[in-house]
């Protein structure tokens, strides 16, 4: 569960990364489920000029904000 859960230095993980890639493929999603990845890890926000532009977001944010192929399926999977 350490691994899978490892950030980079945007602090996404695996998990964030496969839901914002636009082949969404639900078969690595339930695999990095299965192992344990966690639903809740923001990653980390985006500042400018000490103002906050982004907040840090959680994978399923992540889906529904940057993933216009996300499907009904695949929220599924992370609820």
């Amino acid at each position: 569960p350490t691994l899978i859960n490892a950030t980079d230095a945007n602090g996404d993980t695996a998990l964030h990364q496969a839901l914002r890639n636009k082949k969404l493929d639900k078969d690595v999603i339930r695999l990095l489920l299965n192992k344990e990845a966690k639903l809740d890890t923001n990653n980390k926000g985006v500042y400018h000029n000490n103002q906050l532009i982004w907040r840090g977001e959680t994978p399923l944010h992540e889906a529904l904000e940057e993933n216009e192929n996300i499907t009904k399926e695949i929220i599924e999977l992370l609820l």
